[in-house]
Parts: structure tokens; sequence; C-alpha cells
């Protein structure tokens, strides 16, 4: 197997695992807690459907450039996944 597609392959696990993880708490969090902020919650949630992807991965890429990872660090890629896996577990 190719070293590109064993790394893929983790990313692609460990964004769902987090995606499943951050999703099934506010999903909760939704139904069992949010009465007021229910909407904002919701809404903050199903962002990254609203947003055309392109909006989302560079505002992703200012961030991380501004804050200093860059593209040196994988954890700018796995938080790009996370962010579009995230509203489908939701």
């Amino acid at each position: 197997m190719p070293e590109w597609r064993l790394g893929a392959a983790v990313l692609a696990a460990g964004a769902t695992a987090v995606s499943l993880v951050i999703g099934t708490m506010a999903a909760l969090y939704f139904v069992r807690h949010a009465a007021r902020e229910a909407e904002a919650v919701r809404v903050g949630m199903l962002l990254p459907l609203i947003l055309p992807e392109i909006l989302t991965a560079i505002a992703l890429l200012f961030f991380f450039y501004e804050i200093g990872i860059g593209t040196e660090h994988k954890i700018a890629l796995f938080t790009g996944h996370v962010l579009m896996t995230l509203p489908f577990v939701f």
C-alpha cells in the first residue's frame, strides 16, 4: 500500500471519529438542554453545509497562517476534514 493511501486512510478515520464524538455530543446537548440558544447551536453546526467549501477552506488557510501553523503540519488538513464532516453527524 502506498504511503499516501495509508495517510489518507488515517486522516479519514481520525476525522470521522472526532466528528462522531463532537457531533453526537452537540446533538445530545441540542435535544436536551438548548432551549434559548437552540437555533444558534443548530446554525453553528450546519454552517459548513451552508457556506461553499472553498470559503471554508480559504478561511481556514488564513486562520492557520495567522496563528503560525500554515501548511507545515497535518492539523490544518485534519481540522478542515472535521469541519466538513461534522454537519453530517449532527
